[in-house]
């Protein structure tokens, strides 16, 4: 929810002898060139090829899609890449859930599914499957109206309440756009 301030450039993987990328939570959109020089490999804490572009734990939430996370190659779209592995994560049914939690349980569940797929990746053994059609995708616009709820109280919130206060705002965004219309 926040910007990245460091970007990865052709100069940067030249300085550094870059030949792989491995990217877990960079917010930017690789550049084409940087794309054209090395593989990329994405841990994307959704369930592709829904909720595909930022956020993908909180759109799964308000829109019910499949949750879960992915590991997948890069390529020029945004996260259309091919699927190395991926795993379905339910919400934890016991406890108090919260967008943070959810969160973090996505992010748990990212670095294990990577680690227990980076062997394969490493030895060029692993299967790389094309993404169904169809899905779902999102950008930051739009879940502008959700600012109020992205702070510390915001996100301390049952998932629950969360959801229904997020829905309202988005209803109420998508009313005050037709009526500037």
């Amino acid at each position: 929810m926040s910007e990245s301030r460091f970007e990865v450039t052709p100069a940067f993987m030249r300085r550094s002898r870059i030949d792989l990328i491995i990217c877990f939570g960079y917010e930017r959109i690789l550049r084409r060139e940087v794309l054209r020089r090395v593989v990329g490999i994405n841990v994307h804490p959704g369930y592709l090829p829904y909720n595909r572009g930022p956020n993908p734990n909180l759109w799964a939430i308000l829109d019910g899609t499949p949750r879960g996370v992915t590991v997948h190659y890069i390529d020029r779209g945004v996260d259309t890449g091919d699927i190395i592995a991926q795993r379905p994560v339910p919400l934890p049914e016991e406890g108090v859930v919260t967008l943070q939690s959810a969160f973090d349980q996505l992010m748990e569940e990212g670095a294990a599914l990577f680690a227990k797929t980076w062997p394969e990746i490493r030895a060029g053994r692993n299967q790389r499957i094309r993404q169904p059609e169809g899905g779902t995708a999102h950008i930051f616009a739009t879940e502008a109206p959700l600012a109020a709820l992205f702070g510390a109280e915001g996100l301390a919130l049952p998932i629950e309440e969360f959801r229904r206060r997020a829905l309202g705002l988005l209803t109420l965004g998508r009313c005050s756009a037709a009526e500037k219309r």
